[in-house]
């Protein structure tokens, strides 16, 4: 793709990358009770929480995108976000019956809050996500984070009385809105900018690959690092350097945008680099049918691995069924939009 067409195809590319990450850390979760003994992959670890987080910068993305439209005036724009909010968070309750971990529901939310701050500036939506993320720890202070949770099985209790439902919404959930608003906000800022330009692509890449450099040396010596410079509140600091999301602590989040922005500003300039490439196109057709796979790796793929025996539940059976499954939605994918213009649940919420 020229740099210059509408398009950009390097953010379907990340987003069929992300779908990806999200597959992964989604499998390993299924397989999680018979896989505590082994060794766990690293970069398993390491993708929990940022393949989401990409998902969700692109999010913020697509709406800055929006926001450019010509054609459409602001306040349809609005009214067609918070429908398709509406349409997400209800939808994704509805797989919160069959996967705890749904993200749906809380993507509902992000567009919403969104919709309303829409024609707020660039700036605001920077300084929102700065303060959002530097202000969770208070939450965390005023609030029990572990009420509501069994860790061990990772299961919500009563996730349907009221308190509790909008508590895991918007503080201990698996991607709760509040921090994770953030990254809505950041790929809105990101995606105001001049994404044809490749010297600011370039920028960021080499911005985000030391940010997070910087952030997994720090995650990975925090201990003895706090320990030999403090001796008060040695735990809370340790968990504010934490790269893990659960709690999203600040390191958390930078850690989630850097990854998301390297990832994203790559993908861009793969795009523009290698346009005609069969692989790219293919991998771009599933970023373009997210939401379809999303639904078809929890009910389809998680549904196979229930069926499984036990002694297939390795780390090793885990990457190879979960490459497997996404090579398949991917060919899927480049087939279905062969013969039709989008994926079968993405016409669906459009049409309602």
């Amino acid at each position: 793709m020229n740099p210059n067409s509408k398009r950009i195809i390097g953010i379907d590319l990340a987003r069929g990358i992300a779908l990806l990450g999200m597959v992964i850390v989604n499998f390993n979760l299924v397989f999680h009770d018979n896989l505590v003994d082994q060794l766990k992959p690293s970069f398993v670890l390491f993708l929990q929480g940022k393949a989401a987080a990409t998902f969700v910068v692109l999010a913020g993305i697509g709406l800055a995108l929006m926001s450019k439209s010509k054609k459409d005036q602001p306040k349809y724009i609005q009214l067609k976000i918070i429908k398709r909010g509406a349409f997400l968070f209800i939808f994704g309750l509805l797989l919160t019956l069959i996967w705890e971990a749904d993200i749906l529901h809380f993507y509902g939310i992000y567009l919403a809050l969104i919709a309303i701050l829409f024609k707020t500036s660039n700036t605001f939506k920077l300084i929102s996500a700065i303060m959002i993320t530097a202000s969770y720890p208070i939450l965390f202070i005023l609030f029990d984070y572990t009420k509501g949770w069994d860790f061990e099985k990772l299961h919500y209790l009563e996730f349907w009385r009221v308190e509790v439902f909008f508590l895991n919404l918007f503080f201990n959930g698996f991607h709760p809105v509040l921090p994770w608003i953030a990254f809505v906000f950041i790929g809105f800022w990101f995606g105001n900018k001049n994404l044809t330009n490749n010297a600011f692509l370039k920028s960021t890449i080499i911005t985000s690959g030391i940010v997070l450099t910087l952030s997994t040396i720090i995650n990975t010596y925090k201990e003895p690092l706090v320990k030999s410079i403090s001796t008060y509140n040695v735990e809370f600091i340790i968990m504010l350097l934490d790269n893990s999301p659960m709690p999203p602590m600040p390191s958390y989040m930078l850690t989630g945008i850097s990854v998301a922005l390297l990832t994203i500003s790559s993908c861009i300039l793969i795009g523009y680099k290698f346009p005609h490439s069969i692989l790219i196109k293919t991998i771009c057709a599933s970023g373009k049918m997210a939401l379809t796979l999303y639904v078809t790796h929890i009910i389809i793929g998680m549904g196979i691995i229930e069926s499984l025996p036990t002694s297939l539940f390795t780390f090793p059976f885990m990457i190879a069924y979960s490459f497997g499954f996404y090579i398949l939605s991917m060919l899927f994918s480049y087939l279905w939009l062969k013969f039709f213009k989008q994926g079968p649940l993405e016409y669906i919420m459009r049409r309602i």
